[in-house]
């Protein structure tokens, strides 16, 4: 009986053994630690709906349509095995809000996640028309946050029932088309549009309510932001400091503005479509004392700082430290204005100033970029322009200090003066053209040897110009006299590329006002005498002419000697080179110059 009894302990430790080593062996390879604390799943269901969150990191997101309701909904969820949540989502009704959860692990980790809830978009197509205080808040049922369409408010007068405040809008985010804002709103401020982001367009004019315009969450237009509004307006403020691209223009018309914040404005490209305005920014009237764009590096066309009523009284400085692309600068009627900042700016097809009393820093403003037209008008600190670096096509100076001075190259673009006092230069012996316009009765230039377009000398209104003298110009493309009989005096002239204009009147005894005694060449000489009776010859009036490709000679009926232009007129092929009409023979042909010993057709001859 012993010995069996062992044998028997003996298999039975052995078996037990057996069995140990077999749980060691899957507790190897599926070790349970107890150490993980993880959703891993989790969803919402209400109303026969499944909403299914995302769990990334500590974060569980349910995203659900804009307007549905998730109070009393109830949490489906696994966790990681063995592990417990805080408080148990069973327990939660209000799915609406953010909450927080705690999972324990089986050894006792946590980990906390947070709970929230995305509403994604909803859109609707349609023009939707709100004219009243009713209608808003009726849009406030769609749950709509994205119009695929557009939008009209308070553009019909409705006194029984004005729309007063936007709340009806607080969901939407974005209108595909148009915004227009009427003039019969009567909210003080836009608060209801705050979660707007993107637009097609947004119009507001004559709204004398607004004091406010601001778009805090506004991203993008892709047409057009039109706030035109009249002189009574109040709006003191525009803020769209998320902004950061408007694609065809930006207009701006607030004489009240006292602050404006397009902080992150970077782009007004322009939509190519070549419509007025397309690519611009205008601001009419404002009393900014700083325009500040920060970050604006594009504008397509046309920068505009305008007038329409008040202008830009309190205006001191312009600052555009970014911008590098803009074809057109023109700034006017800002009288305290001192400074403008374009130190990024590109080369540029025109900048106009006008109006700024005390502007003065006009080479310090272009001196980061070449431009093509420069113009200065009624800016009377503006004492010099140093164009000796530049290449600028056209210049237009218009009553700035008296004594301004021009410096250059020794050949120039264009150049127009208008002052009391005449052009004065340094280092200028070219002009491509040049006008000036005077209240003086006599001018005198010196220093000018070439005039390769047109010279035109003109009288400010109610003003005679008597006399007109170049002592040092020796060639011009264009000039006429005009019919004033002012002396002209041009000593030194000796040739005229284009055309060469002599217009009297019949009152006129003789032509010893007119002084081209120097002329040697004119490509062509156009004379018109008024029928005046009293000029005989024109010998006196160019008696070193020697070449001209035409002549036209009408209405002198007292001369009948062509001699002076024998020689010419031998040497002309065309008969549409010469043409004589109305003068003492009548009718003087090529072929009759030709065929006279002299070219004297006096009677007596």
């Amino acid at each position: 009986m012993r010995k069996v009894n062992y044998w028997k302990t003996l298999l039975l430790v052995l078996c037990t053994g057996c069995i140990f080593a077999a749980c060691s062996d899957d507790d190897d390879e599926n070790p349970f630690t107890g150490v993980d604390n993880n959703f891993l799943s989790f969803s919402l269901e209400s109303n026969e709906n499944v909403w299914k969150a995302t769990i990334i990191d500590n974060e569980i997101t349910v995203t659900v349509p804009e307007g549905t309701s998730l109070d009393g909904a109830q949490a489906s969820y696994t966790l990681s095995e063995q592990a417990t949540v805080n408080p148990n989502p069973s327990s939660v009704t209000a799915w609406g809000e953010e909450q927080q959860f705690t999972v324990t692990s089986y050894n006792g980790t946590t980990r906390t996640y947070k709970y929230t809830v995305r509403y994604s978009a909803v859109s609707e197509i349609g023009t939707f028309i709100l004219n009243s205080q009713a209608d808003v808040d009726a849009f406030a049922d769609h749950h709509v946050t994205v119009i695929e369409g557009s939008l009209s408010i308070a553009t019909v007068e409705n006194t029984e029932d004005p729309v007063i405040n936007l709340n009806g809008l607080a969901k939407i985010t974005e209108v595909m088309d148009d915004i227009t804002i009427g003039q019969y709103y009567k909210g003080e401020n836009l608060a209801g549009l705050a979660k707007l982001e993107k637009v097609g367009s947004i119009s507001m004019r004559n709204n004398s309510s607004l004091t406010e315009f601001a778009l805090p969450n506004l991203l993008s237009i892709r047409g057009e932001l039109l706030i035109a509004n009249p002189t009574e307006n109040n709006i003191t403020s525009i803020k769209c400091p998320q902004l950061t691209t408007i694609l065809k223009s930006c207009y701006i018309q607030a004489p009240n503005l006292k602050s404006l914040n397009l902080n992150s404005l970077e782009s007004i490209p322009g939509k190519g479509d070549n419509s007025d305005g397309d690519g611009t920014f205008s601001l009419y009237d404002s009393q900014l004392v700083s325009l500040d764009l920060p970050v604006l590096k594009q504008v397509g066309k046309e920068f505009i700082l305008s007038v329409s009523s008040k202008g830009h009284p309190e205006l001191t400085q312009i600052n555009l430290p970014e911008l590098t692309s803009c074809k057109e600068v023109s700034i006017r009627d800002a009288d305290k204005l001192e400074t403008i900042s374009l130190p990024k700016l590109s080369p540029l097809s025109s900048f106009s100033i006008t109006s700024c009393a005390k502007f003065s820093k006009l080479n310090e403003t272009i001196a980061p970029f070449n431009l093509e037209k420069l113009s200065v008008s009624h800016c009377p600190s503006v004492t010099e322009l140093d164009a000796s670096q530049k290449d600028i096509n056209s210049i237009s100076i218009t009553y700035v200090d008296n004594n301004f001075v021009l410096k250059g190259k020794e050949e120039m673009g264009s150049y127009k003066f208008t002052g009391y006092q005449l052009p004065k230069t340094e280092g200028i012996s070219t002009f491509a053209s040049l006008t000036v316009t005077t209240p003086l009765t006599n001018v005198e230039i010196s220093g000018i040897k070439q005039i390769t377009g047109e010279l035109s000398f003109q009288p400010t209104a109610n003003v005679t110009l008597e006399s007109v003298s170049m002592t040092d110009l020796e060639t011009v493309g264009n000039f006429a006299t005009g019919n004033d009989n002012k002396r002209c005096n041009f000593p030194k002239l000796t040739r005229v590329t284009e055309r060469l204009y002599i217009n009297i009147e019949k009152t006129v005894t003789d032509l010893s006002y007119l002084n081209f005694k120097s002329l040697e060449s004119v490509e062509f000489l156009e004379m018109y005498g008024s029928r005046n009776t009293n000029i005989t010859s024109l010998e006196d009036l160019l008696p070193k002419l020697k070449s001209s490709n035409r002549i036209s000679i009408r209405l002198f009926t007292a001369l009948y000697d062509f001699s002076l232009f024998k020689d010419i007129a031998d040497a002309m092929t065309e008969d549409a080179q010469w043409y004589v009409r109305t003068c003492g023979p009548g009718t003087v042909t090529l072929q009759q110059m030709k065929e006279s010993a002299t070219g004297d057709f006096t009677p007596a001859n």
